[in-house]
């Protein structure tokens, strides 16, 4: 019985250390990309590259969500529930901080090197990314808890699509996770005529699918690193 208990003390330390880790890598890169930033603004004067801030805090938000749905998940299914339906509707902010490369064709300076405006957005999107692909692993570690490895799987799956589909409603018709509060009957109006009329809105479509395997490639390839890395002890 003791080794048991000191079985499961040990695998929740690692479990915690391991946490601890993830999130002191994530400050280290959240304080990289703002270091970047902030000597953009100086060296050029201008701070057209501020709403990265922004869109990197709103990537962050799903870490957070997940964090208190698992903290809850056996503790209490309302607020469990609650904080999961949050980080659905948030998650896509995560992956979305991609698209703000489409900023370089307007942004571009003449003061600042090109290569330096692409490091600027490059880092503030994969940071975003690795901080979705956290949280994309909590959300996958209590479902494979709750219902097993297949509905895991297809829950992920399920997320990666819908995922790309909220990348295409903020990047191109400018909604915002928040607006399913705010303005829903003008949000579902634009999401029933692109799902009743499909064929009417292929790009809805192509740049959903695009994005939905982007994410569920980047999950597999970071679940398998990290189990590797564990596996390996490195």
């Amino acid at each position: 019985m003791n080794e048991l208990v000191t079985k499961s003390d040990n695998s929740i330390n690692g479990s915690r250390k391991k946490i601890s880790v993830t999130l002191s890598m994530l400050g280290v890169a959240t304080l990289f990309c703002l270091c970047l930033l902030g000597f953009r603004i100086i060296y050029a004067g201008k701070t057209g590259y501020l709403f990265l801030v922004w869109n990197l805090f709103l990537a962050i938000v799903p870490l957070i969500f997940a964090g208190i749905a698992e903290h809850f998940h056996r503790k209490n299914n309302t607020i469990f529930w609650l904080f999961g339906f949050l980080w659905l509707l948030f998650f896509p902010n995560s992956p979305y901080i991609v698209t703000d490369f489409m900023h370089l064709r307007v942004l571009v300076s003449t003061v600042v090197p090109f290569w330096f405006d692409v490091m600027v957005i490059g880092s503030f999107a994969i940071t975003g990314i690795l901080f979705g692909l956290c949280s994309l692993s909590v959300i996958g570690r209590i479902t494979f808890k709750r219902f097993g490895i297949f509905w895991s799987w297809m829950f992920m799956i399920f997320v990666a699509l819908l995922s790309g589909f909220g990348i295409y409603l903020g990047r191109y018709l400018r909604w915002n996770s928040w607006d399913i509060f705010v303005s829903p009957n003008e949000l579902f109006s634009d999401i029933n005529q692109r799902i009743t009329q499909p064929l009417s809105f292929p790009q809805t479509w192509i740049i959903s699918l695009l994005f939905a395997a982007l994410i569920l490639c980047s999950y597999v390839v970071f679940n398998r690193f990290f189990e590797y890395k564990n596996r390996k002890n490195f």
